[in-house]
């Protein structure tokens, strides 16, 4: 609330003052009027009544009542006089001390900043200092415990006190009088908070039936002081007037009554009726329960907080992802990068800083995910793409086979001696243990329910996951709808008997998933015990606040975990429901559930990395480089032939190095790329032709843009006079030979002077990049303990000792020695070369440097046909440098054709064309961005060097017949290049159903539909059944995903069609019949619609048709709106969310009425 100060300048007419009092009183038919209402004796006096209203019992044990207290303040002088009026913008009683703390009531005679009375209640640690000018006022203090009758209680302070100017006798009063307690509180702590039921009740003294009350529920702390109602009863001009229903006014002889009732409650949780104010926008999260927030900057009760809070609570699992280096991939080319594990070091280290109070962002988390095609909006599967992902970062590590115990059975190897079978939870879906929800009543029933179904014992994981199947198909109204019936969670399970011997049975409740809302809400929240038994339960509620809030048993096992049986659910708005339910085995509770976890104790580099993201790889000592040389790999590759459909650049440096097309060396930081450049050139010049330099492009890789895995990132080097001063241990690069054809539009001369500088210059500049946000910065994501690669081919003097990765197998060792020696020997020597041609410019002053003989260009083909260059455009031309990949699809491959030039603003479907061996007449072109998206391109568009990055990749496919494209699905292929690529990453990533072929049910999710059939590359193939959201459901035959073929189709208002399928339509011959008529039509369908020749049979008369579409016995006489469809009764519309023909969402039901 504002804050006015306690006097304000005196206006020029104190308009308040001049009231008469109003003597009316109520005649007879007035008072029978007052008297014929319920609450006409009820008054302000009568104490029992009004604690009993404003002292409800909170319903659960942990909150406990401390005591109570009732503040009596007669206030005289409301309004003053005309000769002395009341200025005070505020008054305030005397101080009571209730609890521990002070209370006071504010009162604003002519309210605050509104046209009512304002009232509040203030707490305070400290004795308030009272305001210097005191009303003539009776005060009296009443308290107890809980249950006390506070009339029968001795009164704790009772004082009148006259009008005056000088309120010091009043403070020295409370000082004597409260010793201890004026101690006590110099002593607390300044964060305190304190809950209270509090009311007050304002009236005239001498009629207290004519009152008004007001009552609430805050926790008062340091930042909310007070609380209470800043439109408490008006207008304020207006209360010294009889009203209506009153015996008299409100304010009579210019006095009021005030009551002000508190009872203070014990708040183990310190959550309790917390209320946002200016200095504490949000709850105190760390501060309060030791445990940061997460949350999503643009989605509420988010999937991947709920799933990503539930995890990262578990301290085994956070130390596996803590000891993953995610920077390897840096410093070693055989290693890619680690995009989750990254991003979750990141949100660790957030997590456990003690720093700030904010919430942990886990934007990241899901941007990465979504960049990976691994996006779900389903807290179930979110964890199985998150693990799924994380498997693949760590394959074949230590950390990856922790990682897997976590979640997984154990395996029948380690039972051999077990008497009985061993039975293990199967590894899809983070070895989920899926039950009905409306079979079981608690988790207990639902386990026991589950091992049933196999005789034997059970080997069961640390971690234990329940799933509760809460999506059912409503058969009336063919629509699905989320079960909300309560299951409860059994605290501490006993599976002695179900799990093998030699292992814990017993198995204690984590945690569980809410999901709120609707079924079709997408709201998920976790609700943890991250502490273990016996301590506190905590929402981790990623709502608007974005907090953790601590809660009590009751509450944390109550209400969200679904509806009691005696409750109907409602389907539009929906409740909140225990979805998923976590068990931790009792032996390493203590080990995985140790509470808040300890800052993290990362290096110095490491610490600066996740507070900035770039890695301090070459910090200066006394002004000096810490490292002198930088290791650099150069990659090249003559053909393509052998890279596979989908690469990037990890796996063109792999394939270089595999065949002897790598360069390793150790060069001076302030050396520049025309230095390096003349060595790669001598190196790709001593195996036959001369290599002029300028034909030597370079590009910057082994990085990878912000939250992907590895791509075709590049890098263009374009300022060669730029040092090799890069913030890396390791510098990649990739290396193209310009054709002596090309040369004249893409070749890079060297500069007209270069000077090999012995200062440490700025390496702004050096590469040019694809945008601001497009790739990391290098010292994002290197390494910063770089292994020794002297043995690789690298000297201390920067001289190439072999042109061979260390890592290759040497097919000829006597060539490829004298091969190294050769080149060595002449990288030597130009070096030395270097060395003195620098020195003797240094002694010599410079001339300057003659104008660069330039180009003129207008178009490409105009230059091909000129047989020398025009004037004056300075090498390379603007260009872009691009993969090319033609799509087969006979082999249902991608062939890479290799990588090209050309101009900007040159035609991408001819400059393709030309670079294809035998084009085909008709063309399709795409351009594919990271992962699996794919852009069509029309043929008038030209390159853009903004919009094709260097790097990108092309895709070329022929225009197939709709013949060809039929046969190819017929053969169970795609026919797109898009289709091809989806799958194939799906393949590449072991996604569970885009990559599956064979048999396979698919339950309805939050996200998945129902589906039981066989899947043939992830999609419906062959027979199958499905059932769309809407209640649709088709049992037939499918070709990727169409219905295609015979099926049969019921439509949610009963209809049914049943006959030939053709692109997901009808199409050909077919039956359809009217669920509600019985009407009938055999014949023709063409395209989805009726066409040819078709009969139609009529079962029933018009006049029956107007029957309800659902329950066939009402008449339709309900229309629904927004969609204005009229086809079902007032009581089966009201049942349905959707309407049944449009399936829209229906607002409201309204009758209709037929004349």
């Amino acid at each position: 609330m504002d804050r006015p100060t306690d006097a304000s300048p005196p206006p020029e007419h104190a308009y308040w003052a001049e009231i008469e009092e109003d003597l009316s009183v109520p005649d007879e038919a007035e008072i029978e009027e007052i008297e014929s209402k319920e609450d006409s004796g009820t008054s302000a006096t009568k104490y029992g009544h009004w604690e009993k209203t404003f002292f409800p019992d909170l319903g659960d044990p942990e909150y406990k009542p401390v005591e109570k207290a009732r503040l009596s303040w007669k206030l005289k002088g409301v309004r003053g006089t005309r000769e002395c009026p009341n200025w005070a913008t505020v008054m305030r009683s005397p101080a009571a001390y209730v609890g521990g703390y002070w209370w006071t009531i504010k009162f604003f005679p002519r309210g605050n900043k509104t046209d009512s009375l304002s009232i509040y209640l203030e707490c305070s640690s400290t004795i308030p200092t009272p305001d210097k000018t005191l009303p003539k006022s009776e005060f009296k203090v009443l308290r107890g415990v809980p249950d006390a009758t506070l009339n029968d209680c001795t009164p704790d302070l009772e004082l009148k006190t006259e009008k005056t100017d000088d309120s010091t006798a009043l403070l020295d009063m409370y000082k004597s009088k409260y010793t201890k307690a004026a101690a006590a509180t110099q002593e607390r702590s300044q964060a305190w908070r304190v809950a209270a039921q509090v009311a007050v009740i304002v009236y005239n003294p001498d009629e207290p039936r004519t009152g008004w009350m007001q009552s609430s529920c805050h926790q008062f702390n340091t930042h909310n002081l007070d609380w209470g109602w800043t439109d408490f009863h008006g207008p304020w001009d207006k209360i010294h007037m009889r009203q209506r229903g009153q015996h008299q006014p409100l304010l009579r002889n210019d006095t009021l009554a005030f009551d002000a009732y508190i009872r203070i409650i014990d708040d183990p949780t310190h959550s309790l009726w917390w209320h946002r104010s200016t200095t504490e926008t949000t709850w105190d999260s760390l501060g309060l329960t030791g445990y940061r927030p997460l949350g999503d900057s643009g989605i509420n009760h988010s999937a991947e907080v709920a799933g990503l809070a539930s995890w990262l609570h578990i301290a085994p699992f956070s130390k596996i992802i803590q000891s993953v280096d995610v920077l390897k991939h840096l410093t070693n080319c055989e290693f890619k990068p680690k995009p989750l594990c990254d991003v979750l070091q990141r949100i660790l280290w957030k997590l456990r800083s003690r720093s700030e109070s904010q919430y942990v962002d886990t934007d990241v988390v899901t941007a990465t995910l979504r960049n990976l095609n691994e996006y779900s909006s389903d807290v179930s599967e979110f964890w199985e793409r998150l693990r799924r992902g994380l498997e693949l970062e760590l394959a074949g590590t230590k950390a990856g086979e922790d990682f897997a115990k976590l979640f997984d059975s154990p395996t029948v190897a380690q039972f051999r001696e077990a008497l009985e079978p061993i039975n293990t939870l199967p590894p899809d879906y983070n070895s989920r243990i899926c039950v009905p929800a409306d079979e079981v009543k608690t988790t207990g029933e639902a386990l026991t329910r589950y091992f049933s179904t196999k005789p034997g014992r059970w080997a069961l994981p640390p971690v234990l996951n329940i799933e509760l199947n809460r999506h059912k198909l409503d058969k009336a109204t063919k629509q699905w709808s989320l079960l909300y019936n309560r299951v409860d969670l059994v605290e501490e399970l006993d599976l002695t008997r179900q799990v093998a011997d030699g292992q814990c049975g017993r198995y204690v409740l984590y945690g569980y998933i809410v999901h709120r809302g609707r079924r079709t809400s997408g709201k998920f929240f976790s609700i943890l015990r991250p502490g273990g038994p016996g301590t506190r339960w905590f929402a981790f509620d990623d709502g608007s606040d974005k907090r953790v809030e601590c809660l009590t048993q009751k509450t944390a096992l109550g209400p969200h975990l679904g509806l009691d049986a005696s409750k109907k659910p409602d389907q539009k708005t929906g409740h909140d429901v225990a979805v998923v339910v976590m068990y931790i085995r009792s032996d390493v509770v203590g080990e995985f559930l140790p509470g808040p976890q300890k800052p993290w104790d990362a290096s110095e580099a490491l610490k600066e990395y996740y507070e900035t993201g770039k890695y301090p790889f070459n910090k200066t000592v006394d002004g000096k480089p810490a490292e002198s040389d930088i290791q650099v790999e150069v990659y090249s590759l003559p053909n393509y032939n052998e890279m596979g459909s989908l690469f990037d650049t990890y796996d063109l440096m792999s394939r270089a190095k595999s065949s002897n097309n790598a360069m390793y060396l150790s060069v001076p930081r302030s050396s520049t790329f025309v230095d390096l450049r003349k060595k790669v050139t001598l190196w790709k010049s001593s195996g036959g032709d001369a290599v002029p330099s300028e034909h030597i492009r370079l590009w910057q890789i082994g990085h990878t843009l912000e939250r992907h895995g590895p791509t075709l990132a590049f890098t263009r080097v374009s300022n060669l006079n730029g040092t090799l001063d890069l913030p890396a241990k390791v510098a990649r690069f990739w290396m193209q030979i310009v054709s002596d054809e090309e040369a004249k539009y893409f070749a890079m001369p060297d500069p007209p002077q270069t000077v090999i500088s012995t200062q440490k210059p700025q390496p702004a500049g050096v590469v040019e990049q694809r945008s601001s946000e497009s790739i990391h910065e290098v010292d994002d994501s290197a390494d910063p303990a770089l292994p020794e690669r002297r043995s690789e081919g690298a000297s201390d003097n920067g001289q190439l000792s072999a042109p061979t990765p260390p890592s290759s197998v040497e097919e000829n060792p006597d060539s490829d020695a004298d091969f190294a020696r050769m080149v060595a020997s002449e990288i030597r020597q130009m070096d030395v070369a270097a060395a003195s041609e620098a020195a003797q410019q240094q002694r010599e002053p410079l001339t300057p440097a003659e104008p660069a003989t330039e180009l003129t260009i207008q178009t490409r083909p105009a230059i091909e046909e000129a047989s020398e260059p025009a004037s004056a455009v300075q090498l390379p031309v603007p260009h872009v440098y691009y993969f090319l990949q033609l799509f087969d699809p006979d082999t249902q491959a991608l062939r890479t054709m290799g990588t090209f030039f050309s101009c900007a603003n040159e035609n991408i479907k001819s400059a393709l064309r030309s670079h294809l061996p035998n084009p085909p007449k008709n063309i399709i072109i795409y351009q594919r961005s990271e992962t699996t998206v794919l852009t069509s391109l029309s043929a008038s568009e030209a390159f853009s060097p903004t919009s094709t990055p260097d790097g990108t990749t092309f895709i070329v496919s022929e225009h197939l017949s709709a013949e060809k494209r039929t046969q190819l699905h017929t053969s169970g292929n795609f026919s797109n290049p898009g289709s091809l690529i989806t799958y194939l990453w799906a393949l590449s990533r072991s996604h569970p159903t885009q990559s599956f072929t064979g048999t396979i049910t698919l339950p309805a999710s939050f996200s998945n539909d129902s589906y039981t059939g066989t899947l043939l590359k992830g999609h419906y193939h062959g027979s199958g059944t499905h059932i769309t959201p809407l209640g649709s459901a088709y049992t037939g035959t499918f070709i990727f995903s169409l219905r295609h073929g015979h099926g049969t189709m019921t439509y949610p208002s009963g209809d049914t069609y049943e006959g030939s399928w053709a692109h997901d339509v009808p199409h050909g011959q077919g039956t359809y019949i009217e669920a509600k008529t019985g009407n009938k039509y055999v014949g023709g369908y063409k395209d989805g619609k009726r066409s040819g020749k078709g009969v139609s049979y009529w079962e029933v008369a018009d006049e029956e048709a107007d029957l309800c579409s659902i329950c066939y016995e009402g008449e339709k006489d309900a229309v629904f709106i927004d969609c204005g469809h009229v086809c079902a009764c007032v009581g089966c519309a009201e049942l349905v969310n959707l309407c049944p023909i449009c399936r829209r969402v229906v607002k409201k039901v309204v009758r209709i009425y037929r004349t």
